[in-house]
């Protein structure tokens, strides 16, 4: 067909205009719906406070900083901690995988001392503190892994080392579909994706596993020493939740 008028010319532009944008506008909304419940850390120098009021909540800003594409943990005390504010645990049968690359900053050997994750608190929304406690799951400084209580394991001189250049933390969180889920973690080698150690937990009960996602630093300091306490504990950089059982929150 020729379109010889102009009026009618400009009018099959718009239309095909209009068509194409209506088209780009849904593809869009689609490949959101579909992508809502992964998140990826985009950690970006300069940013911090951005980061913190959009998408993070911690008791002590101040503590933490963006640099070189990755946030840093300014001291080595208890609890120090990151929660992500737009993705939960969902109440829902349903598989997770949680990945974090991180690197030790406080070369203190210990088996109290631990980075890593804390999964399933419930936050007021309100005030943003605990009020249900969680698992945590994580590596201690002498390169032990834990799911919930510390491991009084000897230390690992391997991954005491890996840990100083950086390492993948990988948690699967699998359903079992008999009420219960498994824990499955692994520290990866940095360069390879090779499995250093792995550790898992069975028959854990799904209400464990609703609520909040964290990044934790805990250093223990018996003597209240403050020069230990301003001491940088551990960057954390490429965090990322992907599966059926997060939900995206609007924040």
């Amino acid at each position: 067909m020729i379109l010889k008028s102009p009026i009618l010319f400009c009018s099959f532009k718009k239309l095909v205009f209009t068509s194409f944008f209506l088209f780009c506008l849904l593809a869009s909304c689609t490949k959101e719906t579909a992508f809502s419940n992964t998140f990826t850390s985009n950690f970006k120098e300069g940013e911090t406070e951005q980061y913190l009021k959009l998408d993070y909540w911690t008791k002590n800003p101040k503590d933490w900083q963006v640099t070189n594409d990755r946030i840093e943990c300014l001291v080595s005390e208890k609890n120090s901690n990151i929660h992500l504010l737009t993705r939960r645990l969902e109440n829902n049968n349903g598989d997770i995988e949680i990945k974090v690359h991180l690197g030790i900053l406080n070369d203190e050997v210990s088996n109290k001392n631990w980075v890593g994750f804390h999964i399933g608190d419930k936050l007021n929304e309100k005030d943003n503190y605990n009020i249900r406690k969680g698992i945590d799951i994580g590596i201690c400084t002498n390169g032990t892994l834990f799911i919930g209580k510390l491991n009084s394991n000897q230390k690992n001189s391997n991954l005491i080392n890996a840990l100083k250049t950086g390492v993948y933390l990988q948690l699967l969180i699998i359903n079992n579909k008999k009420g219960n889920y498994t824990l499955d973690f692994s520290a990866l080698e940095e360069k390879s994706g090779k499995v250093l150690t792995r550790i898992s937990k069975k028959n854990v009960s799904e209400k464990q596993l609703v609520g909040s996602f964290s990044l934790v630093s805990n250093f223990e300091n018996e003597n209240n020493n403050s020069t230990a306490n301003k001491t940088k504990s551990v960057w954390f950089k490429e965090w990322k939740i992907e599966g059926s059982k997060v939900t995206r929150l609007k924040v």
